[in-house]
């Protein structure tokens, strides 16, 4: 019963340190200035019509991927309102750190862009994050949150 009990605490180990693996930061001398810029570029279209309540324009100064857009054609007042709601307003700042996503090297390589953010009503609040297509420059996700969102997703 030990020798199981010992396997499984191994396996959970290896699970987690392989966890630990799969964004790998890109070091600062390796970053493409421009691919910073478009994505702040996009954040800050995304946020600039929530705060101005502009939801009939499209971005078609940005590729953004098909599932994406259709997200956002469908929810694009909810998530403002909601946005609106929960943070209040939110400023974006810096860029944070960038990151190659292991898991999609091999068919279609994705880099996560993490910026540091401040809201009005939520302090917690630190990071807007950006999917972007590594070839591209094809806007993936978007995700708001208080930590970096280093661990793999069940739904992308």
């Amino acid at each position: 019963m030990k020798k199981i009990f010992l396997v499984y605490i191994l396996f959970l180990a290896i699970i987690n340190i392989n966890a630990q693996k799969i964004f790998k930061e890109i070091p600062s001398k390796k970053v493409n200035a421009e691919k910073v810029n478009y994505a702040k570029g996009f954040i800050s279209a995304f946020l600039k019509k929530c705060e101005t309540k502009n939801y009939t324009t499209t971005y078609s100064e940005f590729k953004i991927s098909d599932h994406l857009l259709t997200f956002l054609d469908k929810n694009n007042i909810k998530v403002c309102e909601n946005n609106e709601k929960i943070y209040g307003k939110i400023t974006l700042q810096d860029i944070n750190s960038i990151y190659n996503d292991r898991y999609t090297n091999l068919y279609n390589p994705l880099e996560l862009y993490i910026f540091n953010v401040s809201t009005e009503k939520n302090k917690e609040i630190k990071y807007i994050s950006i999917w972007m297509t590594q070839n591209e420059k094809m806007i993936d996700g978007i995700w708001i949150s208080r930590e970096k969102p280093l661990k793999k997703s069940k739904v992308n």
